[in-house]
């Protein structure tokens, strides 16, 4: 959808009286910058500023934003009048991931209507870690599995084989593959317990609870 901006001037203004729409993108907790049709960065909002550094109005975006994928995705935009966006690894100042997307914004006014772009970030950090914990977690707890599945396996076939006739060293393979059973039934335990807390982790409690 197209947002409808006042003209370009008034939003290098930056100034709430100047502009009802720069007290909105500066209540957005997203970094914002607004484009021009000549690739000059018009506005930049309070969370970008804070994100990136402060960007003097009419600066060339290609000066502060170093990444090709996000220049000619921009560009791309500005040709087709089509919103676009990428996910972009951001190195600098601090290590973060965001889906950047870029979409056409009308000004209205005399003459021809002027066209400008809305260049957005959207943090997702902390989704990438959480996944990259999950696949962490996983591959952990299948080597955790692995483990005692291959000592119930060994002492499985040796009692088939070598030792089918060994009373006493079936009584000491039986003692140890008990062990092994015993922890995989706790990990499977502990996988389903946490299984159910996800499941209810958004339901709030509707007994009694116990701050203390």
């Amino acid at each position: 959808a197209s947002v409808i901006l006042s003209p370009a001037k008034a939003v290098v203004a930056a100034g709430p009286a100047s502009d009802p729409l720069v007290p909105a993108l500066n209540a957005l907790d997203m970094p914002v910058l607004v484009i021009a049709a000549d690739e000059t960065v018009v506005f930049q909002n309070i969370a970008a500023e804070k994100a990136f550094g402060t960007i003097p109005p009419n600066t060339y975006l290609a000066a502060r934003v170093r990444s090709p994928g996000i220049l000619d995705m921009v560009r791309e935009t500005m040709a087709t009048g089509k919103a676009n966006q990428i996910e972009h690894n951001e190195q600098l100042p601090s290590d973060a991931v965001y889906v950047v997307r870029v979409a056409p914004a009308e000004i209205p006014g005399e003459g021809p209507v002027k066209r400008i772009f809305l260049l957005t970030y959207r943090d997702i950090s902390q989704a990438r870690r959480i996944d990259r914990m999950r696949s962490d977690f996983v591959a952990n707890a299948s080597h955790e599995l692995r483990t005692p599945l291959a000592s119930l396996r060994g002492f499985i076939e040796t009692l088939q084989g070598p030792a089918r006739n060994d009373l006493k060293a079936q009584e000491k393979f039986f003692g140890i593959m008990h062990e092994q059973a015993t922890r995989m039934s706790r990990l499977v335990d502990d996988l389903l317990s946490l299984s159910r807390l996800e499941l209810r982790s958004h339901i709030a409690p509707d007994d009694p609870v116990d701050l203390t």
